[in-house]
């Protein structure tokens, strides 16, 4: 028993003192599915996510940049969130279901 008292207490001033650092934010490792430009859209088409809105570009040097937009099924709510980058690589790193949808099926 006291072993695993001492246990707890070191994971305890461990997660404490990391939640003590003085940059609020921390880097994250997120799953994000990737493939070439065309195969996403038609991935994300093939789940009614067909109406797609450019939100920005960001250029992260002369040679290189991300779009950032966004990918609508109007009829479930659904979206995506993708990234599109000069090289031809396009991530989804975000999915979801509008708030509006989710009142109107009473799950909000």
């Amino acid at each position: 028993m006291k072993i695993m008292t001492i246990f707890f207490v070191i994971i305890f001033l461990t997660m404490n003192a990391q939640a003590q650092t003085s940059f609020p934010l921390q880097p994250s490792v997120k799953n994000v599915m990737c493939g070439d430009s065309a195969t996403v859209k038609n991935f994300l088409k093939s789940y009614g996510e067909d109406d797609f809105e450019l939100i920005g570009i960001q250029a992260v040097n002369d040679n290189f940049h991300i779009a950032l937009g966004i990918a609508r099924n109007h009829k479930t709510g659904t979206f995506s969130i993708i990234e599109t980058t000069t090289t031809n690589k396009t991530c989804i790193v975000g999915v979801g279901k509008f708030e509006k949808y989710k009142k109107q099926e009473g799950k909000l």
